[in-house]
């Protein structure tokens, strides 16, 4: 898959070095490929940075519990796609 401008080195080598590990995580705890857990955590990256985003500028008032249950569901929902 082409990320386009998003690499592991765009993001800083402290982020890329834990792309690996979790990807592979994912990967090996469950029947996903390393391509799909890739993009797994590419898409779970994406949602947990526009919350953060949104929290920061103060569009977004969330409680911790709240934090959870979000994050619980876009990964559960995104896992979804490749069952």
């Amino acid at each position: 898959m082409e990320w386009g401008f998003f690499t592991p080195d765009a993001i800083g080598k402290e982020v890329s070095s834990q792309f690996g590990f979790i990807e592979d995580s994912v990967a090996s705890l469950s029947s996903l490929s390393v391509e799909q857990a890739q993009e797994l955590f590419y898409h779970v990256w994406l949602y947990t940075h526009g919350i953060a985003c949104l929290i920061c500028k103060g569009s977004l008032y969330l409680s911790e519990e709240e934090e959870k249950k979000l994050l619980i569901t876009a990964f559960e929902s995104f896992r979804k796609n490749y069952q």
